[in-house]
């Protein structure tokens, strides 16, 4: 064969195979290859949106307020008393007699929740007005601003509470009173 017609015959079967090549990678699903007008990556999502609390009354553990921004960040809980707190606390693994004082609290995760409080959100507490007061049982009312000063000491964060949602604002914050 003719060095001219080698070349020749050597580019037909480069042709060729690049042919067959495209044939097989169609054949293998090539609606699956990338073009410059497809993306492999996937599709931008928006993160997920911060859960609230339902209307009604929840037990809480406050973990900061921000009286400025009407802001109250919470770790939500699950509360029991009576029979209710003896059986919660046997499935969650403690002895019947575990449970004292009548109460028992689940804290099934450490999530907060970030909920808008109104600008009359009321304030009441009683442990943590025990110098004023003068009895840790006394229900007192307080402003924002001194729930402010409890969260910035860090006495709110040791507390549980009752947090009053309405149209998903808070209404209400009250301190629930622990023996």
């Amino acid at each position: 064969m003719q060095p001219a017609c080698r070349a020749a015959s050597r580019r037909g079967m480069r042709t060729l195979a690049a042919l067959l090549l495209c044939a097989a990678l169609t054949a293998c699903g090539g609606d699956d290859v990338p073009t410059a007008t497809q993306s492999t990556s996937p599709p931008a999502t928006s993160p997920a949106p911060t859960p609230v609390l339902a209307d009604g009354t929840h037990h809480a553990r406050v973990a900061a307020f921000d009286a400025d921004a009407r802001t109250l960040v919470v770790d939500p809980v699950d509360f029991f008393t009576g029979d209710a707190a003896v059986t919660a606390a046997v499935e969650d693994g403690y002895a019947a007699g575990d449970v004292a004082n009548d109460y028992y609290v689940r804290n099934a995760d450490k999530t907060t929740v970030t909920l808008r409080t109104a600008a009359g959100m009321g304030v009441v507490v009683n442990t943590l007005a025990f110098e004023a007061s003068g009895s840790s049982t006394k229900d007192t009312t307080v402003t924002q601003a001194q729930l402010a000063v409890y969260v910035s000491r860090g006495e709110a964060q040791q507390r549980m509470f009752r947090v009053t949602v309405e149209g998903g604002v808070v209404v209400r914050l009250h301190e629930q009173y622990l023996p």
